[in-house]
């Protein structure tokens, strides 16, 4: 169940420089500029004209450092946009200012460098963005890269489902990421707005998978994003006991017999990726989970007992932080669970007491792993007790990749055919160099690629362990969902995964207290460390791979049982993301290439 993410360029998009660029323009370049375009030309217009003139670059760049840093004080955020994502900040909305902005202009101004990263945040935090009444906008939502190919990045690797920006350029780049709507900031006439309705879709890219979207006004940007089905639209209660929308018959008999009760609000939660999650109100006041399972296929184990066995299981240890279940109907594959509270993380602020609070969830689960009925519980899903073992679930996911490339009938040729040269130009010849390091680097300390751990070093954990299975309420407190893939692992691989999860966003600030954290969490193990160097890169690459499951029909599948909205083709998306994070591996990790020194 995570969050709606919401991207928002900064200069021109937030911030309205139409009154002061004109005046900037006339007084440091001269009136001839503006006398050739028509009044109220755009931004683009006149930079476009600046740029004609002799040694036009360098006079643009000097009105930029003016612009962007000194007169920036004088400059207001275009109208409704605070409101506008204060609304979607209420609506558990994660908001992030994403911006091409070096730290310093390229001009000085009146002889001195200009800041302008600086310059920015004042101008935020003056105009009320970080205000806890607007939309509390922190250190961790704020984005300035040194060029466009960086901020392209930033978007895909936050997650974001829309982004905003006044520039075309944006998302006319490369490495935008497909799948995120582009909403194309391109203020019309205000007078009167509020009759306006979205333009519709723009896909204008070459590859034709980006949506685009022209954002005339503020005031719009909620219902386009409802419209384009990025935003759930927000559910009304006519009166405490009254539907919203038809109720599954399965789903009305099980909560009838197993809680005496009767639904009377429903809402459809958006993140599950495998199931379909409801939020359901009772008319007795309470208020529970509704989840309903895929179909389980013959080779793989069914997801709806597994998860009902592990809630018991830690219901009886006790471990508190995690859902009750309250009842299973294994034909209609509903099972209802208790209603856990705080918002999905995206929406707060991550900090070293959040990090905290996960590492003291892992340790109730290494407590746990020493209760009397913890080894009747199976390994984890895709659990790896050897390096080995993680190498041959990748090679597995590559031959399944494989053959739905093989098993094309034509109609999917462009983007498949961009899937097999990532597959054999890039993932595989990568995966066997780290497994060739793994091999060596594990040979250097006496340890074998193949031989399984020690079962008395082996820890339970969810597998998809992370923030991004979590809840936080406003007194920082924390509880995690989503047990479907719940058991024994090796605590190394468990690591490795909550570092690398794509979804499992750690600040870098972070990362090192929190891997320090859990190496002292389990001083007892001594090799540790260097099996998390070696396997690192390997569960890297099952990352990449798993990112690359919307290839594979069956999985699409799931997520459309999950209510995953489709209506654009994810799978540009994913491979662009499986191809940053691989990018990824392949540079230093300051932190786990130099364990085991790290670890003290």
């Amino acid at each position: 169940m995570s969050t709606t993410v919401v991207g928002v360029d900064f200069d021109h998009t937030l911030v309205c420089y139409d009154a002061i660029l004109p005046r900037l323009v006339d007084r440091f370049v001269g009136p001839e500029v503006l006398r050739s375009l028509p009044p109220g030309s755009s931004k683009t217009a006149i930079r476009d004209a600046l740029r004609a003139l002799p040694d036009g670059e360098r006079r643009w760049q000097e009105i930029q450092a003016r612009l962007y840093g000194p007169a920036l004080t004088e400059a207001r955020p275009f109208a409704g946009a605070l409101e506008a994502l204060t609304r979607l900040r209420r609506r558990g909305v994660a908001l992030h200012v994403i911006s091409h902005k070096t730290q310093f202009a390229r001009r000085p101004v009146d002889g001195r460098p200009v800041d302008l990263r600086t310059a920015a945040l004042a101008w935020l935090k003056r105009e009320g963005f970080l205000s806890t009444e607007g939309p509390d906008l922190s250190a961790t939502n704020f984005h300035f890269l040194d060029s466009r190919a960086e901020k392209a990045h930033r978007i895909h690797d936050i997650g974001c489902d829309a982004f905003v920006d006044d520039l075309a350029e944006t998302f006319d780049h490369p490495d935008f990421p497909a799948d995120v709507l582009a909403v194309h900031f391109a203020p019309g006439d205000e007078a009167d707005d509020s009759q306006a309705t979205p333009d519709a879709p723009d896909r204008d890219r070459a590859s034709g998978s980006t949506t685009r979207q022209r954002l005339r006004s503020w005031s719009q940007l909620e219902a386009l994003l409802e419209t384009a089905g990025v935003l759930d639209e927000v559910p009304v209660r006519r009166s405490r006991h009254a539907r919203t929308g038809p109720i599954d018959p399965s789903l009305e008999a099980l909560v009838r017999s197993a809680l005496a009760s009767r639904v009377v609000w429903r809402q459809r939660l958006s993140g599950g990726r495998n199931s379909r999650v409801e939020h359901l109100e009772l008319d007795d006041g309470r208020e529970i989970i509704a989840k309903r399972y895929a179909a389980t296929r013959p080779d793989r184990r069914d997801a709806q007992e597994h998860e009902a066995r592990s809630l018991a299981f830690l219901s009886a240890v006790p471990v508190c932080n995690v859902p009750r279940l309250l009842a299973v109907d294994p034909n209609s594959r509903w099972s209802l669970l208790s209603m856990l509270p705080g918002l999905p993380h995206r929406s707060t602020r991550i900090d070293r007491e959040d990090c905290d609070a996960l590492l003291a969830f892992l340790r109730d689960l290494d407590t746990a792993s020493g209760h009397a009925d913890a080894p009747a519980l199976p390994a984890a899903s895709e659990a790896a007790f050897s390096v080995g073992q993680l190498i041959a679930h990748s090679r597995r996911r590559l031959a399944r990749l494989h053959t739905v490339v093989e098993g094309a009938d034509g109609s999917d040729e462009p983007i498949l055919w961009e899937l097999d040269r990532f597959l054999g130009r890039e993932l595989e010849p990568a995966h066997r160099r780290f497994a060739d390091e793994a091999a060596d680097n594990l040979r250097a300390v006496d340890l074998d690629l193949d031989a399984d751990l020690d079962p008395s070093l082996l820890r339970l954990t969810p597998s998809d362990v992370g923030f991004h299975n979590g809840l936080r309420t406003d007194e920082g407190t924390w509880s995690f969902f989503d047990f479907e893939h719940f058991g024994w692992d090796d605590p190394a691989k468990t690591l490795a995964d909550l570092l690398l999860h794509p979804g499992n966003f750690v600040p870098w600030t972070f990362r090192k207290p929190l891997l320090l954290g859990r190496l002292r969490d389990c001083a007892d193990d001594l090799t540790l460390s260097h099996r998390l160097r070696a396997g690192y890169r390997l569960a890297g690459v099952q990352w990449c791979l798993i990112l690359l499951n919307e290839f594979v029909p069956a999985d699409r599948a799931r997520r459309r049982h999950a209510g995953r909205g489709l209506s654009r083709d994810p799978r540009p998306h994913q491979l662009s993301r499986a191809r940053v994070l691989l990018h990824r591996l392949h540079m230093t990790d300051p932190l786990v290439d130099t364990l085991p020194l790290a670890a003290f």
